[in-house]
């Protein structure tokens, strides 16, 4: 909850996404190596559908 927290802080008041992205990235891949990967992976995907 911690990350989450200190994560939507930077995006939300400091507008530094990739600063977001990397503090809530590092909590996750503690918990589950390889989850940043398939997530931008999965949200790539979803995107491209979505522009066609």
């Amino acid at each position: 909850q911690a990350a989450f927290d200190e994560s939507l802080y930077i995006f939300e008041r400091e507008y530094d996404y990739a600063a977001s992205f990397k503090v809530i990235s590092d909590a996750l891949e503690m918990v589950e190596a390889g989850v940043t990967d398939r997530f931008v992976t999965s949200y790539e995907k979803t995107r491209e559908q979505i522009r066609f």
